[in-house]
């Protein structure tokens, strides 16, 4: 469990670790990985554990795989203490979801107006996230950077879309970079896309 920029922590400070549950110690955890279904992660622990007191909305929980090669970070969205035994039930979703938040709006080059809607020559992933996605980002006050990009691929990209989201999943798409997107940790604050 990771403290996190929405949790008190000032701007340009690092995550910290505050706590770790080691799978046997957890009553249940189930993750929804599904293009049909909303992504979420659902953990059970006990009520009685010092340490569940740090499961607070807000905090990112961090699952690591052995080898960390395929590790997930989640925001906490709820706590319940619904049950009568001693169950802590915390639900998550994807930080990924983060970039739902913002809605792209650039400028109308002729009158300044915001515009929704954008269309591009063909460029690649890298310039198409360079171009829209960090910029946006940024502006809205989410420190994110960009990470590995394999594609080399050039694309045209048009759209009219409400969300960076929406963005990042069209430059990821086949027939674009076809590419698969993580949200990860990274530098000494922030995420790297």
């Amino acid at each position: 469990v990771q403290t996190d920029n929405r949790v008190s922590v000032p701007v340009g400070t690092a995550p910290a670790t505050v706590a770790r549950f080691r799978p046997a110690e957890l009553l249940a955890c189930v993750a929804v990985h599904s293009p049909t279904e909303v992504e979420s992660l659902t953990v059970e622990v006990r009520r009685t554990d010092d340490r569940a007191a740090e499961l607070v909305v807000g905090r990112v929980l961090r699952i690591v795989t052995e080898g960390g090669t395929d590790d997930n970070e989640w925001d906490i969205t709820s706590v319940t203490d619904a049950s009568t035994d001693d169950r802590l039930t915390i639900t998550a979703t994807p930080i990924l979801l983060r970039l739902a938040r913002v809605v792209y709006v650039g400028a109308d080059t002729t009158t300044g107006a915001a515009d929704f809607a954008f269309a591009g020559v063909e460029q690649t992933a890298t310039e198409w996230m360079n171009q829209l996605v960090i910029p946006t980002l940024a502006a809205a006050g989410m420190a994110f950077e960009l990470g590995t990009v394999d594609s080399t691929a050039r694309f045209a990209l048009n759209g009219e879309w409400a969300s960076v989201l929406e963005i990042v999943r069209a430059i990821a798409a086949p027939g674009h970079a076809n590419a698969e997107v993580r949200l990860r940790m990274g530098g000494s604050y922030g995420y790297v896309i």
